[in-house]
């Protein structure tokens, strides 16, 4: 029994073609504030608590930038490994303390531990060649109520396997098969990466988008002929799972 229930953020977005868009590149234009993410601290805390946050892999900080503006009392820090994005976020918001350097090279972290009240990695881990190393490096610099808000790419998603059933991966710039990501998550994959790393997740959510109607009906028909399992079945609508995780007690 999970300690969990999973919730779906959005519904009705569209199909999922557009995440199969293979000549794309990310503008400025394109990043907005992660409301997905951003939900999970509303919850837990007002704009005027004090709080400590870092977003890894922040982009251009549109994240970082809308916390800067609505949280007066938080302290804000970054780590980019592109430099044009940490410069643009250093200039855009000088009140961030942003880093630019690679996240995976961990022994120059010169955070105090037990610092922050949440750590971000939002759509970052699966571009990393050792997440699991990556999340255990990162729970000592947690507060003990501290929470590790993520997203993750789901390649269940019927699209992913429909073309997987047409011979290919489709290899994009924007999409679940993106030509940057080192790592494939589906759900169970992803219950076991924070276990493992020491970490127990609370909150689940999914971003979906609909099925068509004529794949709908194929994964209807292999699931119940057991062709594919049922948690597979559940999610072939999540493009992207949003997890809010803290440190195993």
């Amino acid at each position: 029994m999970l300690g969990f229930e999973i919730k779906i953020l959005e519904k009705d977005t569209g199909d999922c073609r557009w995440m199969f868009e293979s000549d794309w590149d990310y503008k400025l234009k394109d990043f907005q504030p992660r409301a997905d993410i951003i939900q999970f601290i509303e919850v837990e805390h007002k704009f005027d608590d004090e709080m400590t946050i870092l977003e890894i892999g922040c982009g251009y900080g549109k994240t970082l930038e809308f916390l800067n503006q609505r949280c007066p009392n938080t302290h804000l820090h970054a780590i980019e490994i592109d430099k044009t994005m940490s410069e643009y976020l250093e200039e855009s918001c000088p009140d961030i303390c942003v880093i630019n350097r690679d996240i995976e090279e961990a022994e120059w972290l010169s955070y105090k531990e037990n610092s922050f009240d949440y750590i971000i990695l939002a759509d970052v881990l699966e571009h990393m060649a050792q997440p699991w190393t990556v999340l255990r490096n990162l729970k000592k610099y947690l507060k003990d109520d501290g929470k590790i808000l993520a997203s993750i790419p789901n390649v269940g998603n019927y699209m992913v396997l429909t073309n997987m059933f047409k011979g290919y991966f489709a290899y994009g710039s924007k999409d679940i098969i993106n030509k940057g990501h080192l790592r494939f998550f589906m759900y169970e994959d992803i219950l076991q990466l924070f276990t493992a790393c020491g970490y127990e997740i609370v909150e689940m959510l999914k971003n979906v988008s609909p099925i068509l109607p004529q794949f709908e009906k194929m994964f209807k028909k292999m699931f119940e002929d057991k062709m594919i399992a049922q948690n597979v079945y559940d999610f072939l609508d999540c493009y992207q799972f949003v997890i809010k995780a803290g440190k195993t007690k």
